[in-house]
């Protein structure tokens, strides 16, 4: 595990980072890659009232994703011998596959330390070549109706808020809207688990400076 205050100061600061441990659960010999509060070190628990016990393995991008866009609200996980997991929340229904948690591959042990140097021409052609998927959903009317009329600013400011947030939020934000209504709505879209997040705050109004630029 990488301790948060071992992290560069600006990754601190804007909240982008989180601290993962391997560790050797109570009723199984293999590694899992366990979420850790970045701030205390302790694990990340949810409360949740459990009606039957059981481990499934989901994607995390798309679980996170899913969640970003329900209501501030309580959110119901289910599921069945299909492994399909069905979410809901308020009037807000998904299914995203799961797989059952011992036929997740097993961690490569890994000891001692490693440092891995990437040049900054590879890691910008990284970062240029993740962007363009997020570029679609800002090029696409169905999510961005406005998208024409986008000044250079404004779509880089809503490509950022896409690559954060997703293309669902996205949509939410443009749907029957103007630019100058798109800009004052940014700033609503920075809590995670209805609470707002000092990084997401700085990131949504640097957004909206970027838009109205």
């Amino acid at each position: 595990m990488t301790e948060s205050n071992n992290l560069p100061a600006l990754l601190r600061q804007n909240g982008l980072f989180c601290c993962w441990k391997y560790e050797t659960q109570p009723d199984s010999d293999k590694p899992t890659k366990v979420p850790y509060n970045p701030q205390t070190g302790g694990r990340t628990k949810v409360s949740a009232d459990v009606a039957e016990t059981g481990k499934l393995v989901l994607n995390a991008k798309l679980f996170g994703d899913i969640i970003r866009r329900m209501p501030d609200d309580m959110v119901t996980l289910s599921t069945n011998k299909e492994r399909p997991v069905h979410l809901s929340c308020g009037d807000s229904n998904f299914e995203i596959p799961s797989i059952p948690a011992d036929d997740y591959p097993q961690m490569p042990e890994v000891g001692g330390s490693y440092r891995v140097s990437v040049r900054q021409r590879a890691l910008r052609s990284m970062l240029v070549t993740d962007l363009k998927k997020y570029e679609k959903y800002v090029l696409d009317k169905a999510y961005c109706p406005i998208t024409a009329q986008l000044t250079q600013n404004q779509f880089d400011a809503l490509v950022s808020f896409t690559y954060n947030c997703g293309g669902g939020c996205l949509k939410t934000l443009c749907k029957d809207r103007t630019a100058a209504q798109i800009a004052a709505k940014l700033p609503l879209y920075n809590k995670s688990g209805g609470q707002a997040v000092a990084g997401l705050t700085r990131r949504r109004m640097a957004e909206q400076a970027l838009f109205n630029k």
